[in-house]
């Protein structure tokens, strides 16, 4: 974990926690909620910093976390995929945890998951569901017909329009999954 710290530490805050998989769900949810957040793992992360952004894979440079994730809304539409909890529960992320897309450890061979804040400056440019009430939603929700193009995940993904650059990311949760 520590070199994951070296690789995050000059450009924000940065908090690392430990966890097993049956801790994960109590020690990550507090933090996560009422945030919107990219999810990826140590060597992703290093990459991100190494090239000082997050963008979307619409090329299919990166590793896919799923076999859909190369066809998904935002790889198809060249937008970065994000997990939008603002305004949810505990219950309710942990059921969306559950719903197909378990965000607390995309695949089950990551040792470090690690989760990017996105700083609140930037929720002003979200492009967001347009799940309910489409003609009172703004210019920031795609519509769903748009979204039903390329799987993604209901209710709580949403995307950034362009590059993330690092001054974007307010905090780091670098999480490490011990072995039990």
């Amino acid at each position: 974990m520590a070199r994951l710290d070296a690789v995050v530490r000059d450009f924000m805050n940065i908090k690392n926690i430990t966890a097993t998989d049956s801790t994960l769900k109590g020690e990550l949810f507090p933090l996560l909620l009422d945030s919107v957040f990219h999810v990826t793992d140590g060597e992703a992360l290093k990459k991100i910093k190494e090239c000082g952004f997050i963008t979307s894979n619409k090329e299919n440079t990166y590793p896919s976390v799923f076999p859909q994730s190369n066809k998904n809304f935002g790889a198809l539409n060249g937008v970065v995929c994000l997990i939008d909890l603002r305004g949810r529960n505990s219950a309710e992320a942990e059921n969306y945890a559950g719903d197909g897309y378990y965000f607390l450890r995309p695949k089950s061979d990551w040792k470090d998951v690690v989760f990017l804040i996105i700083d609140t400056t930037f929720h002003k440019d979200l492009k967001l569901q347009a799940r309910f009430n489409p003609p009172l939603v703004g210019e920031n929700y795609i519509p769903m017909e748009e979204i039903y193009k390329g799987p993604y995940v209901p209710e709580i993904e949403c995307w950034y329009p362009e590059k993330i650059t690092l001054n974007k990311i307010s905090d780091a949760l670098i999480v490490n999954i011990e072995q039990v």
